[in-house]
């Protein structure tokens, strides 16, 4: 499993991840698990069993003919494809959805459980999906703070703050200095920050929030599709 997070900031959106994939044998190795579509007007992330989820998402962010436009309807046609083949299976995924909308981003959750699966959008400001345990240790730290009042540049170090801690505690969580995040930035002017595999240690919990170094120097921006 993993844990992914989304969360909304003053600017923004943020969707996280960490990069720590387990194989069949036991032996864990980095992999990706969000994706950012061609036109960057949309990215998803999640992980569970069953089947590949990610050859799902890999397919609708490689798609041209996807975009924000029909990014849920393409979801929910393409999981209704696939449920014959897992209808049979335990299957137990989550996942995240961050679409731009007309003028905004909207974040979207996804659940597929044994032959259900919805597409719902997120009304709260944040959200996570992955181990039980890791979202309740996620959940904790990001409820003490309002970070919808945060301008992004702040925002993604409490969130980074937030995955190392998890991945000090929860062996299925990957840990930052050894298998990286991967962070990716929706801003409501338009433009699309990426950060991947990140590694780097400047962020910390104190009795508050210490910022050692600015992490959002370290972004790519990267340009957006029609409309952006």
């Amino acid at each position: 499993m993993t844990l992914v997070v989304y969360l909304r900031c003053k600017d923004g959106s943020i969707l996280i991840s960490d990069r720590q994939a387990s194989e069949w044998s036991g032996e864990s190795q980095e992999d990706t698990k969000t994706f950012i579509s061609r036109t960057h007007d949309f990215v998803i992330g999640g992980a569970g069993t069953g089947f590949n989820v990610i050859q799902i998402f890999g397919r609708l962010t490689q798609d041209d003919s996807v975009d924000c436009s029909n990014i849920v309807s393409r979801l929910n046609e393409l999981i209704e494809s696939y449920r014959e083949s897992f209808s049979n299976t335990k299957a137990n995924i989550s996942a995240l959805l961050i679409t731009r909308e007309k003028t905004r981003f909207v974040p979207y959750e996804i659940v597929i459980h044994g032959d259900q699966f919805y597409v719902n959008p997120i009304t709260v400001g944040y959200r996570c999906c992955g181990l039980k345990a890791a979202r309740i240790i996620a959940n904790f730290f990001l409820k003490r703070k309002k970070l919808d009042e945060f301008p992004w540049t702040k925002a993604v170090h409490y969130v980074v703050a937030t995955m190392k801690e998890v991945g000090k505690e929860v062996d299925g969580v990957g840990r930052l200095e050894e298998f990286g995040f991967d962070i990716i930035v929706m801003l409501d002017d338009g433009s699309v920050r990426v950060l991947k595999n990140y590694k780097d240690d400047n962020s910390r919990f104190a009795f508050d929030l210490q910022i050692l170094e600015d992490i959002s120097s370290k972004f790519n921006e990267v340009a957006v599709g029609p409309g952006g």
